[in-house]
């Protein structure tokens, strides 16, 4: 680690590290700066490293590694100290920002900053932390050529579902995962791509993991590009504080507790409250209740001569593109709107009771919407009956467990729920009228929230949002992505967002594509040809030219190769992992809006009014849109058509039922 610090203050030193304004500055930051985190991840980077070495002494192979390794417990070590302390847990009815005693047997279950959980054993080519590599012994084809080859740019929308399911479905991930990315050990972002790290490969950070970007890149080679800038993640203590392969460390609670809208810390709730009439603390924009300012500037690329301001909420990549800061805008704005409300039915209630209160009531909503509305476009109806998914229509479900850990797996947070092939290279932005008044390329967004400050535009982009469709689940994505992804104001080029899935994926030891198949009970890939029954002709070939074996196939890049199952937009891999992540949330939350019997439950009346909410209700009521049809996530047709925000005919949550709550002081 010495060594390691002594390299880092070289690179400051010699300005060799990412530069602001950078895509590759862009990207790490996009995986946070928090000083907790890089605190934790300096400690596993001991812990692994005592795992590497003791396995060299002892002779160990790669099986040996992965078996005998999580034997040895580090409490019974000098890095003891390194173990995460367990918290003391209170009987209470509210969630703790950061996740704990949730699970009051297992207190750290689902907690943030603590490691990701696997459905499968990491496989790493040296059994602990090295990279996978093919069945071979060779190394993997370069993540950028699988790009190329499997991950085209075509546009096939789909005229079913609108934009806003890949919207919400951001908005979803960013409040179950946000993995931690390697940093220095003052906090800056590091650079692996350069003249100087190839003049001096003694320079290039040991947590660098660049992507080989071919000279015959079809783009990139435009521009002189050979390399694109790759940082492993963080590692994190193992589970049970055990020695062992590496693991990665999510920032986030695992559960659905709208941590994006409230933060999954003590201190980042605290700072977002205005701690008056239980509300969250806003800005004015056009005398409309926006986010807050964000006063640090590092990651924000509006154009500083614009003298405008990002914004801050639960989940720090709000910024990360416009539409997802609209998310962020419009439940903030139904938080305060809850709280109005129920204080004007409580006006005995203090400004906590408030706050956790309204809390409540918009973690169940949105709870309720993402099993409702969300899950079973993307997996289907059958998938979500198999997995006991299925809502209850007005009854408690009661299938809360203490056995079932809710932690989110690394194979769904990398891999199965990254559903970037819905996303739409254009936005549009509509008005009332149904009419495209403005189109902006998905390019200009990233960290780039200015477009908010025009009047109107939050509503706009709503109408846009439920109004342009999605792309269909494939292997096509947008070139805005794979090819402009943070793109710099003024440079022509970005990063690839596939390229980066799949070296994500290598760099966190997922397994096959075929591996998965097989833990997910679907039959096994013998050949290529084997490929045809579950994917098209084209990405067969595709996939055939690029891999020497089927045991080296990535699993991001299979999983949105398969054919979607019947009722879905993923194929039958990904809607397995997805199935089981959120079979894991619903049953391994204590707080589950359905719970019945807990100091935490709702009463029957009130969860009959809590199942009445909709994505649809959200948005009519936290902007100046004028109509929305039903379910917003679907097209609008004859039996989903524009109705009226201010009616009466999208149903209401109605809060006098919770007027005299018994509070919990």
């Amino acid at each position: 680690m010495n060594k390691q610090d002594r390299l880092e203050i070289a690179l400051k030193n010699d300005d060799l590290l990412a530069k602001r304004g950078s895509g590759e500055f862009a990207h790490q930051n996009f995986f946070g700066a928090n000083p907790v985190a890089i605190s934790l991840a300096r400690d596993a980077t001991i812990a692994l490293h005592t795992a590497i070495e003791l396995s060299k002494e002892k002779g160990f192979n790669v099986g040996q590694s992965r078996r005998l390794l999580p034997g040895i417990d580090l409490r019974s070590t000098r890095m003891k100290t390194f173990c995460p302390q367990e918290p003391r847990c209170l009987s209470t009815k509210y969630r703790r920002p950061d996740g704990s005693c949730n699970n009051r047997r297992n207190r750290q279950w689902g907690k943030s900053m603590i490691t990701f959980e696997r459905l499968l054993e990491a496989d790493y080519s040296d059994g602990i932390n090295d990279p996978r590599v093919s069945v071979d012994g060779n190394s993997l084809p370069s993540a950028r050529d699988v790009s190329i080859a499997l991950a085209p740019d075509r546009n096939q929308p789909n005229r079913q579902y609108t934009l806003m399911v890949m919207q919400l479905g951001q908005f979803i991930d960013h409040d179950l995962t946000h993995t931690a990315s390697t940093r220095t050990n003052d906090n800056f972002a590091l650079r692996c791509c350069g003249e100087e790290f190839r003049r001096n490969p003694q320079l290039v950070h040991p947590s660098c993991f660049p992507i080989i970007v071919s000279p015959n890149d079809p783009f990139y080679s435009n521009f002189g590009q050979t390399c694109m800038n790759f940082v492993r993640s963080a590692p994190a203590i193992r589970p049970n504080c055990q020695m062992g392969p590496r693991e990665q460390l999510n920032q986030l609670t695992a559960y659905l507790d709208a941590s994006n809208i409230y933060g999954s810390t003590e201190q980042t709730a605290r700072s977002l409250r205005s701690l008056r009439n239980g509300r969250l603390r806003v800005s004015l924009v056009n005398r409309r209740q926006f986010l807050p300012f964000d006063n640090n500037t590092n990651f924000c690329a509006i154009p500083q001569q614009q003298q405008l301001q990002c914004f801050v909420a639960g989940d720090m990549r709000v910024n990360e593109q416009t539409e997802l800061t609209v998310m962020h805008t419009v439940w903030m704005r139904e938080h305060n709107r809850v709280a109005e409300v129920l204080s004007e039915l409580n006006p005995g209630w203090s400004d906590e009771i408030i706050y956790q209160e309204a809390k409540r009531v918009v973690t169940a909503e949105f709870q309720h919407i993402i099993f409702n509305e969300f899950l079973p476009i993307i997996i289907g109806r059958p998938a979500m009956r198999a997995f006991r998914l299925l809502l209850k229509r007005n009854d408690y479900s009661n299938t809360y467990s203490e056995d079932i850990n809710a932690g989110i797996t690394s194979s769904f947070a990398t891999a199965a729920f990254r559903l970037h092939t819905l996303i739409e290279g254009n936005i549009r932005l509509i008005n009332d009228n149904n009419r495209q008044v403005d189109r902006v390329d998905l390019r200009t967004q990233f960290n780039n929230p200015q477009i908010l400050y025009k009047q109107r535009a939050l509503d706009l982009m709503i109408n846009g949002l439920t109004g342009q469709p999605i792309q269909h689940g494939d292997n096509f994505f947008t070139s805005e992505v794979t090819n402009h992804l943070f793109e710099p104001i003024g440079q022509p080029f970005g990063m690839d967002l596939i390229s980066l899935n799949i070296q994500r994926g290598r760099d966190h030891g997922l397994p096959s594509y075929n591996r998965f198949r097989q833990v997910c009970g679907l039959r096994a890939i013998r050949n290529f040809g084997d490929l045809s029954s579950v994917m098209n002709q084209n990405a067969v070939q595709a996939i055939n030219q690029v891999y020497r074996h089927v045991d080296d196939i990535d699993l991001f890049i299979g999983g949105v190769s398969e054919n979607p199952i019947n009722g879905g937009l993923v194929g039958p891999t990904f809607a397995c992992i997805i199935a089981e992540q959120f079979r894991r949330l619903k049953m391994g939350d204590r707080f589950w809006f359905e719970n019945g019997g807990l100091e935490s439950s709702f009463n029957e009346i009130q969860l009959r009014e809590i199942k009445k909410s909709s994505l649809s209700r959200i948005l009519c009521d936290n902007s100046d849109i004028r109509f929305m049809q039903p379910l917003a996530l679907v097209q609008t047709f004859d039996w989903n058509p524009k109705l009226e925000c201010r009616g009466n005919d999208i149903p209401t949550v109605d809060l006098t039922f919770w007027r005299n709550e018994p509070v919990w002081t």
